[in-house]
């Protein structure tokens, strides 16, 4: 990250490239030398703002949109400044950094509850050893990654628990002598997969993902694509 405010036609190869450009459309649109756009590109590179596409076209990279939405903000702060006043401003300011900061952990402990949703319905309604396998390694990550946001106590993702009860109403299920039980625990199983599917798909339906980091809306993408395909399996 850059320390000091890009140069205007710096600023503007960052703007342009908000959507991947072209070598030619750059040299268009900021009417530079060769020389003098090869020097600038190759600063941004360096500096982890730009990257450039296999295609040859360069767009920024996470950090640089984040840099230019940063620039952004600093515009926004100084016009406000001129216009209400510093104390205004600052308590507006305060307001927004902490409503963010309430959305994306609301967004993460929905993720964190839908990927417990997810392993439960694997658990007791599943037999694929694949989609176990896939669903493991990612209630590792979410879990570890969300404990480490939001460093609070969440409910296990893989409760032993859970399993131990469901196996016991199937138990019951199978048991044909005491016809009663076996279909009353029949009817249980089924209110239960009925509500354990609902509840994910309600659960990983709230996760905003315009409030998480790039990494965090691939892996809340990851949660949600495995879910369909166990809901896939569970409705056969």
């Amino acid at each position: 990250m850059t320390a000091k405010r890009p140069s205007t036609r710096t600023l503007q190869i960052l703007r342009l490239c908000t959507t991947p450009q072209r070598y030619i459309d750059l040299k268009k649109e900021t009417k530079l030398s060769d020389a003098g756009l090869y020097k600038k590109i190759n600063e941004l590179m360096k500096k982890g703002l730009l990257k450039k596409l296999p295609d040859g076209r360069y767009v920024l990279s996470e950090e640089g949109a984040r840099f230019l939405k940063e620039l952004e903000v600093e515009d926004l702060l100084a016009e406000a400044l001129r216009k209400l006043g510093a104390a205004a401003v600052k308590a507006e300011l305060e307001l927004m950094i902490n409503l963010d900061q309430l959305e994306r952990r609301t967004a993460l402990r929905n993720l964190y509850l839908g990927m417990r949703l997810v392993w439960r319905l694997l658990a007791g309604f599943v037999n694929d050893s694949a989609l176990l396998a896939r669903a493991e390694e990612l209630a590792s990550i979410v879990e570890e990654h969300v404990k480490k946001v939001l460093s609070s106590q969440l409910p296990p993702i893989r409760d032993p628990d859970y399993v131990k009860w469901l196996l016991g109403l199937k138990v019951k299920a199978g048991i044909a002598v005491v016809e009663g039980v076996a279909e009353e625990a029949r009817r249980e199983i089924e209110r239960e997969r009925e509500m354990v599917l609902e509840g994910a798909a309600n659960q990983l339906k709230a996760v905003k993902l315009e409030a998480l980091t790039e990494a965090e809306r691939r892996l809340a993408l990851e949660v949600s694509s495995l879910f369909e395909e166990v809901k896939q399996h569970v409705l056969k």
